[in-house]
């Protein structure tokens, strides 16, 4: 097996969380949390500019949604 392998890569990261103390392993979800959070919302802006931008999309049409 070589350095480089995706094994090798994956057993080091194992390692390296394992070696992790509950405090990190938290922090380090809560982060990609953010950041997941924020990439969705940033996915769901580019839609509602995209549908403005097409014409698909009315800001002045008032909807219910109940």
């Amino acid at each position: 097996m070589t350095r480089n392998s995706i094994l090798w890569r994956y057993l080091r990261r194992c390692v390296a969380i394992a070696s992790l103390s509950k405090s990190q392993i938290k922090l380090i979800e809560n982060t990609v949390n953010k950041l997941v959070g924020l990439r969705l919302s940033m996915w769901a802006l580019k839609i509602v500019v995209g549908a403005r931008e097409q014409g698909t999309l009315n800001w002045e049409q008032e909807e219910s949604f109940d």
